[in-house]
């Protein structure tokens, strides 16, 4: 299972196919003669037949071509959900080490408060206002 169809959780799905004519005469083109290809009404069997694969052509195509449409569009939504899954680490790394860093400044209450622990205690302070500004400014 490769890595796209792990992320989506799609497994291998079975396609039905319509047959679009019942290939009843499909051994008796394959033994015609010379003669009997003269006759019209072989000939329009042929024509019939092959406008039918000419249909089943056609929507393979369409269905190719809409397949690699869908496929784009799960790369970049799945690229677009990686940035985002990396920034909510990144804004709660910053939530958390702003409010460590603040809280250390602050946990011995004995002694006088220096210059120290206010530069600290900004610190975590613009570390938690930046992480939250990042968050409601996305």
């Amino acid at each position: 299972m490769d890595e796209q169809q792990r992320d989506t959780e799609a497994g291998a799905t079975p396609v039905k196919t319509e047959h679009y004519k019942n290939r009843l005469y499909s051994k008796i083109l394959r033994e015609l003669s010379e003669e009997d290809l003269k006759n019209p009404a072989i000939s329009k069997m042929i024509i019939e037949e092959n406008e039918s694969l000419k249909i089943q052509i056609e929507t393979a195509h369409r269905f190719e071509t809409d397949y690699h449409e869908a496929d784009k569009k799960l790369a970049i939504q799945l690229e677009k959900n990686k940035q985002k899954v990396s920034f909510e680490i990144l804004h709660d790394f910053c939530i958390a080490l702003g409010g460590i860093v603040a809280t250390l400044t602050t946990l011995d209450l004995s002694k006088p408060v220096a210059l120290n622990n206010w530069i600290f205690c900004a610190v975590g302070l613009a570390l938690i206002a930046g992480a939250s500004y990042a968050k409601w400014k996305k």
